[in-house]
Order: structure tokens, then sequence, then C-alpha cells
């Protein structure tokens, strides 16, 4: 059994290895296959996607890493964000990416494409201009 404190915020570093190492009280050895999402989106036949949710308890930046939004068209993103706002890298990279944050939902920030349609619906929902 692994408490759920270790997989929050996860990261692939030495001490969050550890850390899950350390809870295992079995020893089983347990193997996950890797995909990213764009090989995922690619098999699954889909080819636009217009709203795309991430709650990766810490990984939305590796999630996005494998994500190519512009690829496939992805409108809107709502992003869980246990840093509160805290943690600005996933803004400062959708910025670069044309991403506006619209607005923030509970835990989550969405996102919205510049200058899409659903850009203009967010700002009114928001009360801004």
């Amino acid at each position: 059994r692994i408490g759920g404190d270790t997989a929050s915020f996860l990261s692939n570093d030495a001490a969050h290895q550890r850390s899950w190492r350390q809870q295992i009280k079995d020893g089983t050895r347990i193997q996950v296959r890797v995909r990213d999402m764009d090989s995922l989106l690619a098999e699954s036949g889909v080819e636009c996607i217009d709203i795309a949710v991430l709650d990766v308890e810490g990984a939305e930046s590796d999630v996005l890493d494998g994500f190519d939004l512009a690829r496939w068209g992805v409108r809107c993103l709502v992003i869980e964000d246990l840093s509160r706002g805290r943690n600005r890298v996933l803004r400062v990279s959708l910025g670069e990416q044309g991403y506006d944050h619209a607005m923030r939902i509970g835990l989550n920030d969405v996102f919205v494409k510049r200058g899409d349609a659903i850009a203009q619906r967010a700002h009114v929902l928001c009360g801004q201009p």
C-alpha cells in the first residue's frame, strides 16, 4: 500500500523515488509502460481536441512535453494546479505557446487559445472586456 501524499506533486527525481520505495511494504515491483499524449491520440484516430483536462498530480509539464497542442488544435486547457498559482512555469510555457490564463475554478486553471472564439467567451464569463 502506498500513501496518497507521495503521488502528489509527482516528479521522477531521486527524492521522490526514495519516498515511493520506502512506502512499498511488500516489495512488489510494478512496471508501467509510459506513453506520450501525441502517440495515444494518434493511435485513437482523434483529429482535433477542443478541450483537454489535465489532473496528473504535479506532472503537468511532463504531460505537456509530449502533447503538441498546435497539432491537435487544443482550444482550451483545464489544468489542476495544487500550487494554487505559486508555480508560474505552466503559465509562462503556455503563454509562449499562445494560450492566455482565463480563470481559476477551485484548484483548476483554465487556459484558452489566444484569438480563438472560445477566448472571447471565457473573458465574458470572467467579466473582462
